[in-house]
């Protein structure tokens, strides 16, 4: 089937800090299951740019807890300020998938 009961299987994304920061972004605008952070970081925030039909979109920790959850798209900014234990993965199925934008935090400025 896929991961977690979607018909996708889970892909890992990798994202380069800003110079001096250790804030990571990542942009996605198809579906599929996205895994952005392999361990614990703080989700900052979550822009939708463009918006996408009904579906869901869905950003949950690595052990599945949900922390945003959007069942229809529509642009916005929301900062998030939560935890996320065991990394940070992100589920769009939509319709027409939205252009989502996830910035998150680790504690140092490694890539694992």
């Amino acid at each position: 089937m896929g991961w977690g009961g979607f018909p996708y299987e889970l892909v890992d994304l990798y994202s380069p800090t800003e110079p001096g920061s250790c804030v990571h972004g990542v942009q996605v605008d198809s579906n599929g299951v996205w895994r952005v952070s392999r361990r614990g970081c703080e989700l900052h925030s979550v822009k939708i740019l463009v918006q996408g039909s009904s579906g869901l979109f869905d950003v949950m920790t690595g052990t599945g807890r949900s922390l945003f959850r959007q069942p229809s798209c529509f642009t916005g900014s929301w900062p998030v300020g939560c935890f996320a234990e065991e990394g940070l993965i992100m589920v769009v199925h939509c319709g027409t998938p939205p252009s989502v934008q996830v910035s998150f935090r680790e504690t140092d400025d490694r890539i694992v």
